[in-house]
């Protein structure tokens, strides 16, 4: 089905990655990441709010529902050793093996 995906920073510090996924209003257990040989994989879901019966939707300008991003990283073996969520924003820490 249809996907957003969201924005993402890397930065990169001697022997580690680190990356900062936008997220706001998406709880850590609506956030799957896998890592594997093409990069790194972010997916989940943002539920829209609740809207009770009658009301009109003037202007969605906030991207709800599946999210899907995935990341090339820099050439190496990398392990994930941190992932935290903090308003807002993933933040995800890998160090090359």
């Amino acid at each position: 089905g249809p996907c957003w995906e969201p924005a993402v920073d890397l930065y990169e510090e001697a022997d580690e990655l680190r990356l900062l996924v936008s997220l706001p209003g998406v709880s850590p257990c609506q956030i799957e990441v896998a890592l594997d040989e093409a990069g790194l994989l972010v997916r989940g879901e943002r539920p829209r709010p609740c809207a009770s019966p009658g009301t009109a939707i003037r202007r969605l300008e906030i991207p709800y529902g599946r999210f899907e991003r995935r990341v090339p990283l820099p050439p190496g073996r990398y392990r994930l050793v941190q992932q935290s969520l903090a308003d807002g924003c993933l933040l995800l820490v890998l160090r090359h093996r």
